[in-house]
């Protein structure tokens, strides 16, 4: 009898560096398990609790296996989905190389933008610097209108995320490429009997109109949906705060400075078309997003303000001098002063509390920036009797909303 002074332990099967004097009894195992008792207590004469072991040499422990650094079920989940991600990625990858047929390329293209709608498949993309790749081997999409706009749909899918969009020189130059591959696109008629173009507009537009319901890419209009529209939509997106501190230079480098200072001059031809500019809210609004992106490339960058200012010879300055002679024309109209009034002095009692001192705020600083350099407007605003009475009526045909005193 061996007696052992450790803690309590419970019976098991251990492995024994030696052959044990006892045998465990006859048996199949016999000669291969012994049996070992120990005492717990520090003298042998106390009774005490006897417990009684099993212990199997090591040359018998082909009866036994031991399986070590088992993974956790999360572990192992998350290896299952990393390796479904990376069989996906080296699948799209090699349909999307140059050798293979463009309607094999257009296929996994847009089954690449169909992945990229699920938020864990970008994380996986950027995590492990895949973006670009993709998009070195559509360097050549603009040469055909269907291969161009799968791959401005895969572009727009990514830049509607709000972490940082992974683009490099070669990405940023390729998406200047497909504004213009609008020009090489077939005609309207001839679009329709383009049976591969067709099919895959409609995949496109699906995809877009999947983002519109989960509350993205509201300013996207799906009837007019082009490989230049949704290049332009992802252009506009970007900032250097989600491209990087070298966007402001290659953007300049590549004329992409140029083209929104150019649909900026297009759209202010539009602007003179018409005298009710409540109209045409789509193109003041891309008015806008072109000239917040030149404001983001020309914040302290002086390279950039001179090449704004000397774009086109001064036709640039000269449209931007142009747009604020317009807007100063419209906020001096009086029906525009009475908006703002109303929207200072009636309007909040008519929304929830929480909503009132956002629009009280943004009311205040419209007020403030058309009477600072405007001695009329100030005049106006004087001599204005509050409280104002604003009759506000709507467009049957356009849902238009128009303010009159």
């Amino acid at each position: 009898m061996v007696f052992m002074h450790s803690a309590p332990a419970r019976s098991a099967l251990d492995f024994a560096e030696e052959e044990p004097g006892a045998a465990a009894g006859p048996g199949p195992l016999s000669g291969r398990l012994t049996r070992v008792s120990t005492w717990h207590g520090a003298d042998p004469n106390d009774t005490g609790e006897h417990v009684t072991s099993v212990k199997c040499h090591r040359s018998a422990k082909e009866y036994y296996t031991v399986i070590q650094n088992v993974k956790k079920a999360y572990q192992i989940q998350e290896f299952g989905e990393f390796q479904e991600y990376n069989d996906d990625i080296e699948y799209i990858m090699d349909a999307l190389q140059p050798t293979n047929s463009v309607s094999t390329r257009c296929l996994s293209a847009t089954r690449l933008a169909g992945k990229c709608m699920a938020a864990a498949f970008r994380m996986h993309l950027r995590a492990h610097g895949t973006v670009t790749r993709f998009f070195a081997a559509l360097a050549d999409a603009p040469s055909d209108p269907s291969l161009s706009l799968c791959t401005s749909a895969v572009m727009f899918i990514l830049s509607e995320d709000q972490l940082n969009m992974d683009l490099d020189k070669s990405s940023l130059e390729l998406m200047l490429s497909l504004l213009d591959s609008d020009a090489t696109a077939p005609s309207p008629e001839s679009a329709e009997s383009n049976g591969e173009l067709c099919k895959n507009r409609a995949k496109v537009r699906e995809l877009c109109a999947q983002l519109q319901r989960q509350g993205q890419a509201k300013q996207l209009n799906l009837d007019t949906i082009t490989a230049g529209h949704l290049s332009m939509e992802t252009l506009l997106s970007l900032t250097s705060q989600r491209a990087g501190a070298w966007f402001k230079e290659e953007l300049r480098a590549l004329g992409g400075v140029d083209r929104l200072m150019g649909t900026v001059s297009d759209s202010l031809r539009c602007l003179r078309q018409t005298d009710e500019l409540r109209r045409q809210r789509d193109t003041i609004a891309r008015v806008s997003r072109c000239l917040r992106v030149v404001e983001n490339v020309t914040s302290r960058n002086e390279e950039n303000q001179r090449h704004v200012l000397q774009c086109g010879g001064g036709a640039g300055l000269a449209t931007l001098s142009e747009l604020f002679q317009l807007a100063e024309r419209e906020l001096a109209d009086p029906a525009c002063s009475a908006a703002i009034l109303h929207a200072v002095l009636r309007l909040p009692d008519r929304l929830p509390e929480h909503r009132q001192f956002d629009l009280l705020l943004l009311s205040m600083y419209l007020l403030m920036n058309v009477t600072e350099s405007s001695a009329e407007n100030r005049r106006r605003l004087v001599t204005r009797l509050p409280p104002l009475k604003l009759r506000i009526s709507r467009d049957k045909d356009t849902g238009d909303l128009t303010a009159r005193c």
